[in-house]
């Protein structure tokens, strides 16, 4: 084997990326009224205000369950204060188009296994992505669900794992670790019951006790976490692979490892890159590169 084929896919928009979006708006809005430009203001401008809106609504009418007051989120910002944020209705007409892309040009068939972080958005997106679409009890009898129904702030009936690659949930490909409430999971224990099809036994600690309030993940750590996650994607007998991520990490990936020809720009929300793995053998040491597929 000298080289695996890699779907990187980062999760569909969840509430966190829509409250981000909401506080760059609103900033940018504040900038062209205290600057003077509002008098050149035009109908995109007052089509992005209708929309920044429409997008506080949204947040407004899908409260967040109650936290309590001693939870490290009750003291930052407002974008910061989804624990492990679930998908929207927009993220998951996300996850569903790209299932519909994948049946179509025959991807879905060729994976033989999807790798995700263990984080709500990615578990969900990964759920919709490559699962065998809606449950029932009466067709799937043989196959347990992907994910029951109404996970999250977004209710969706559960998804059936049925004719679905094998799932691996796994912490060396979540996001940039700390501070940050969105990107801290949930126990394992609920996780395993919200996605019965999803394989947690490489999640050793049931609690996240990765993640730390008051720490950021620091660069150099993030690259060497990458490294491992290469390492141990090549130690895998499978040749095609999806993984489903975030923004930090994948972005992270495709610069310290992509060569000149892989896109590096920033994930958008549910994007598709496919990418080739391959170890180069200099001597006695080795290095992992990724070039376009």
């Amino acid at each position: 084997m000298d080289s695996k084929v890699l779907h990187l896919v980062r999760h569909g928009q969840a509430f966190h990326n829509v409250q981000g979006e909401i506080l760059l708006q609103m900033r940018s809005s504040w900038k062209i009224f205290l600057d003077g430009r509002w008098r050149r203001l035009t109908l995109k401008h007052i089509l992005r205000a209708f929309r920044c809106l429409w997008l506080l609504l949204c947040c407004i009418v899908s409260p967040a369950p109650p936290r309590p007051s001693s939870s490290p989120a009750a003291v930052m910002p407002i974008y910061y204060e989804h624990a492990d944020a679930s998908l929207t209705a927009t993220g998951w007409e996300q996850a569903e188009f790209l299932h519909r892309e994948f049946r179509i040009s025959g991807l879905r068939d060729r994976v033989e296994l999807v790798v995700v972080s263990p984080l709500t958005r990615t578990l969900q997106t990964a759920s919709g992505i490559f699962g065998g679409g809606n449950f029932t009890d009466t067709t799937d009898q043989l196959a347990a669900p992907l994910m029951v129904d109404n996970v999250g702030r977004c209710p969706r009936p559960a998804i059936s794992s049925a004719n679905s690659p094998p799932f691996v949930a796994l912490e060396l490909c979540r996001e940039k670790l700390g501070t940050m409430p969105c990107d801290q999971r949930s126990p394992r224990s609920k996780s395993e019951i919200q996605f019965p099809g999803i394989g947690f036994s490489n999640i050793e600690q049931d609690q996240d006790e990765l993640w730390k309030p008051d720490r950021r993940e620091l660069e150099e750590e993030l690259d060497k976490r990458a490294r491992a996650f290469l390492e141990w994607l090549w130690s895998r007998g499978e040749e095609e692979i999806a993984v489903v991520s975030h923004a930090g990490f994948l972005t992270n990936l495709v610069t310290k490892f992509g060569d000149e020809a892989v896109n590096k720009t920033v994930f958008a929300n549910c994007e598709l890159r496919s990418v080739r793995l391959r170890k180069i053998v200099t001597g006695s040491d080795y290095a992992f590169e990724l070039t376009a597929a």
